[in-house]
């Protein structure tokens, strides 16, 4: 069995290049406390280890409510981090409402997921069969429906295979704001569909959500199509150490679409002590001793070597370019090769500019 075939060895000796993957890094999916569930960490103690180990940002998530005003307290009470607010179109916060998310645009809102614990694809997890693992939002979301309180999941189409009105005027409100759409826990049919027309009404970020969760599953083939259709697929770092997907699937979909259309992140957050700093890291070097891309280091090492505080979730997946910041523009994110790795395409420090934000 090949290196990329195994889980990553907690005692693999961690390079140089792999601490220096983390520095100037975001993770753009992390939950943290406040919540309705227990978290592991808070958004102010998570930006001072994020200050500490020399990564640069990250954007808060959560299924029930805005963040935006949280991460613009958190940005202020750190200096030297930068924190991004999302929302995510649940019934919590009025599901496909364009009302709500015109005044989450016009508040800075920076990235819109579709509905996650409430979408139609997540049936599934919110009954399953006998003897598979209840996903701690499922028993919320279940809690509610005993009470009368859960109105039908969601999806984004009508019965012919549409786009529902309302989808589409929330995908205008996120073009007009310039916000990122990222596709939440929809089902394959209703991810192509999405993307297809929201790159007709001009939305310029799009983000396919952890392309290789069971919920999704989309398979190499889709990935690239999504990848051509104008999309960034994000792969995450709980889909594959809780073994809902094989590490050697994630270095194919790489491979495959290219890491300059390619997002790391961590979707960490989780109480329970799933996984501790230390053992992050050495996935970062398992990145740059792989030949994921024509024998040249994956760039996309960050979101594996940012696990380095005892809070047990660092984080990072695209990196950076400094450019002058104004109330409307920030260096994040430019997804380019770090000056010390060597370019997807061969090149050792070129950068590779694919701009994901604004």
């Amino acid at each position: 069995m090949s290196a990329l075939e195994q889980e990553p060895v907690e005692d693999l000796y961690v390079s140089e290049q792999a601490w220096k993957a983390i520095q100037g890094a975001y993770d753009l999916h992390v939950h943290v406390a406040p919540d309705i569930v227990q978290r592991r960490i808070d958004d102010l103690d998570l930006a001072k280890e994020c200050l500490t180990h020399g990564l640069k940002g990250f954007v808060l998530k959560s299924h029930y409510f805005p963040t935006v005003e949280r991460a613009k307290v958190v940005t202020k009470a750190v200096p030297g981090i930068s924190v991004f607010g999302s929302i995510t179109l649940n019934h919590t916060v009025g599901g496909l409402s364009p009302l709500v998310l015109d005044v989450a645009g016009r508040s800075g809102n920076r990235v819109v997921w579709m509905p996650t614990v409430d979408a139609d694809n997540e049936k599934s997890a919110r009954d399953p069969a006998p003897g598979r693992k209840l996903p701690f939002w499922a028993a919320i979301q279940r809690e509610l429906v005993a009470r009368g309180f859960a109105p039908d999941p969601i999806t984004v189409l009508n019965a012919d295979g549409s786009i529902k009105k309302e989808v589409r005027l929330c995908l205008e409100i996120i073009a007009e704001y310039d916000m990122v759409l990222a596709t939440g826990h929809l089902s394959r049919h209703e991810i192509f569909a999405l993307v297809a027309e929201a790159r007709e009404v001009g939305v310029k970020r799009m983000v396919v959500t952890h392309a290789l969760f069971p919920a999704e599953d989309l398979t190499v083939s889709e990935q690239v199509q999504l990848s051509q259709m104008g999309a960034y697929i994000e792969h995450c770092y709980t889909t594959f150490h809780t073994g809902k997907a094989s590490w050697q699937s994630l270095f194919e979909s790489i491979r495959a679409v290219g890491p300059e259309r390619c997002v790391l992140s961590t979707d960490l957050g989780q109480a329970n002590p799933m996984v501790s700093g230390h053992k992050l890291l050495p996935r970062a070097q398992v990145f740059n001793d792989s030949t994921v891309l024509n024998n040249s280091p994956c760039w996309l090492t960050s979101a594996f070597s940012a696990g380095v505080s005892p809070s047990y979730w660092m984080m990072g997946s695209c990196r950076t370019r400094s450019r002058s910041m104004d109330s409307t523009s920030h260096p994040l994110l430019w997804i380019h090769a770090p000056e010390h790795l060597t370019d997807p395409r061969g090149v050792p420090g070129t950068p590779s500019h694919h701009r994901l934000w604004g």
